[in-house]
């Protein structure tokens, strides 16, 4: 965690929903939280609009977290030590990270941008991109 406060929050809401136990459950609800907690509301507080960017990506984030654990889960099953770890080039793994980073950033404006089309997030996003 790069931030403490926060870090230590997430910690206690994931224990809270049952942690370990309950992992299904309690990652995406975490993931879900953090956008909407530590991001899109600070967002709203500094801004004073709306925006769903971060509890769009994060929603996101944590289907692609659900889809990495249980492939990797998977793969823990395989008897074959070749199939448990597959090792990938490291510009492949780097541009696959890039991407699973900003393409669930970029939907999120971009249904921020139809949604909210007034908010300070929008006017970001047409600066970056239009």
């Amino acid at each position: 965690m790069w931030n403490p406060f926060s870090g230590y929050l997430i910690f206690l809401l994931y224990s809270f929903l049952g942690g370990n136990r309950k992992k299904p459950y309690a990652i995406p609800l975490v993931f879900l939280a953090s956008g909407i907690v530590f991001h899109d509301l600070v967002i709203y507080l500094i801004t004073g609009t709306f925006s769903i960017v971060f509890t769009i990506a994060f929603s996101l984030y944590s289907i692609i977290f659900s889809i990495e654990h249980r492939i990797s889960t998977i793969r823990k099953t395989f008897k074959n030590p070749a199939l448990v770890r597959i090792d990938l080039p490291v510009a492949f793994r780097v541009i696959l990270n890039i991407t699973l980073l900003f393409v669930p950033l970029t939907i999120g404006f971009l249904i921020n941008y139809f949604v909210f089309p007034h908010s300070a997030m929008t006017r970001i996003f047409q600066y970056i991109f239009i």
